[in-house]
């Protein structure tokens, strides 16, 4: 079963359950995905036609509509704490535990060091080099700031 399936399923199981907070955030991202849906179906123009015309949404598109909405959600949480709205702000922290629990196991910052000093091992110490490849092999299963922040440490 794809994680947009389970999704679906998971969206009709807590409408049934009357989960308000639950149906909330993954009725905002089956919004997400029906929009890249409709998106993949624009052929573009012909100066610039689109690279994923006719592309299936596979699992790695679900998990990046997941960090994006997570990321909002953090935001916005943020923004309330700073207005002094704690109640919309837990609600906005409770929305982001339930997609992150879609996300699979973020790695962290010991197995990313391990795997970056690799990296600078084979390419030496230019930030570029490694940065580029670092987020390429790691960008599904660790935050990105998390990964410059180790690049920049082992590359200074």
């Amino acid at each position: 079963m794809s994680l947009a399936e389970q999704l679906n399923q998971d969206l009709l199981a807590s409408m049934k359950a009357r989960d308000e907070v639950r149906t909330g955030a993954l009725r905002l991202l089956k919004t997400d995905l029906r929009n890249l849906e409709v998106a993949r179906t624009d052929r573009g123009k012909d100066s610039s036609p689109n690279p994923d015309f006719g592309k299936p949404i596979a699992d790695e598109d679900v998990y990046r509509l997941i960090r994006k909405r997570l990321q909002m959600f953090q935001e916005s949480a943020d923004m309330f704490h700073k207005a002094g709205r704690a109640e919309s702000a837990r609600r906005e922290e409770a929305e982001a535990a339930i997609l992150s629990a879609y996300l699979p196991r973020q790695l962290s910052r010991e197995e990313i060091a391990a795997h970056v000093q690799g990296l600078v091992a084979q390419r030496g110490k230019n930030f570029n080099q490694v940065i580029k490849q670092a987020m390429a092999d790691l960008r599904d299963n660790a935050d990105g700031k998390l990964i410059n922040q180790v690049v920049r440490e082992m590359t200074s």
